[in-house]
């Protein structure tokens, strides 16, 4: 399942919020999952909560006019403009909408004051589930993208833009700010950019960054993750991390507490590593034990290689994210492997010869 949330123009933010508060307006009560996904449509960005703050003022305002009916005609005229009658109560579905609004964006406004006091660096952690993508805008007009199971905390202040990642792999595309860096921690690796995209992959204690745009600057860790991601970020003295190297646009790294490899990657291969971002995962002859690692990192299904000789198969194809059904047929038509469904969550992969 996918839960990629594309950029949004703050025309399309404004008609989401519409479309919440028409929602809130109804004479039924929102369900508990409904008031859950509207505060993590208000945790998205800034501009969401603004945005929706701003329309339930108009909102209310516009009512209060209604409901009053001035007639707007008599305006010039005070002595023909009747008395206005006494307000009638809202109806309760607005009441109720506006009390749930109210206290989910004071909730947001609190949750921001807390994260924004004097003293502290915002902080706030974004995940995925197996099978899930997620597009994230953040407050400097950066954005990432996560990939299945990957989990990040972001940390802003002043002086730096930081960025923890926990797990999986993550694309960053970063809005140039020459007075404050981008920095994305990964395991003992750190990696620094201006103002570029790249992505990190975080697999144990392995990195590896692609770059697509600009460059970036790779490091070793000495210290731990608390020590950067702290309310002054920017390390000091002879704890500072220790500069590895220098990445390209175009080139693609794996390091740790030191450069494992740094080569060239072509346009097309650089494509095919992130077919991802588009919900496709594109192979052109790898080993079918590395594509059955990447498809299982989408899913919770076991899939198995029973004969050892089918491991070293060289597999072509361009699959969505999550089809598994799609593959597998692909599999049985085209490279004779058999596919036993052992149970709903197991799968066992064998020659047809072996049938």
């Amino acid at each position: 399942m996918s839960t990629t949330h594309p950029f949004a123009s703050r025309e399309e933010i404004a008609a989401e919020a519409r479309t919440w508060l028409i929602r809130l307006d109804a004479d039924e009560a929102p369900a508990a999952e409904e008031i859950e996904a509207l505060r993590a449509w208000i945790a998205r960005s800034p501009a969401h909560r603004q945005e929706l703050q701003r329309i339930s003022e108009f909102w209310e305002g516009a009512n209060v006019l209604t409901e009053l009916a001035i007639p707007l005609g008599n305006a010039r005229s005070p002595r023909n403009v009747p008395q206005s009658p006494r307000p009638t109560p809202a109806p309760i579905g607005r009441r109720f909408a506006l009390a749930t609004l109210c206290l989910i964006v004071l909730g947001a406004m609190i949750g921001t004051w807390a994260t924004n006091r004097p003293g502290s660096a915002p902080s706030q952690v974004w995940s995925t589930r197996v099978g899930e993508q997620l597009t994230v805008e953040l407050a400097d007009g950066s954005s990432m993208q996560l990939d299945t199971a990957s989990r990040v905390e972001v940390k802003f202040d002043a002086t730096v833009r930081a960025i923890e990642l926990l797990q999986g792999a993550v694309f960053f595309q970063v809005t140039a700010e020459k007075q404050r860096p981008f920095e994305v921690l990964a395991g003992k690796g750190l990696v620094t950019a201006i103002g570029t995209a790249f992505l990190v992959n975080l697999t144990g204690d392995d990195i590896e960054v692609i770059v697509t745009e600009g460059r970036v600057n790779l490091a070793a860790v000495i210290q731990g993750p608390e020590d950067l991601l702290n309310a002054n970020p920017t390390p000091q003295g002879p704890a500072a991390p220790e500069n590895l190297a220098t990445l390209e646009s175009g080139q693609i790294a794996s390091f740790s507490h030191e450069i494992h490899q740094i080569s060239n990657l072509s346009e097309r291969e650089i494509a095919r590593q992130l077919s991802w971002r588009e919900g496709y995962l594109v192979f052109s002859g790898e080993p079918l034990e590395e594509v059955v690692a990447e498809v299982s990192r989408y899913t919770d299904m076991k899939i198995e290689i029973v004969d050892p000789q089918l491991r070293s198969l060289r597999v072509g194809g361009r699959f969505k994210v999550g089809d598994l059904e799609e593959i597998f047929e692909v599999l049985e038509t085209n490279f004779g492997i058999s596919v036993d469904h052992l149970s709903t969550s197991h799968v066992a992969l064998k020659s047809d010869q072996n049938s």
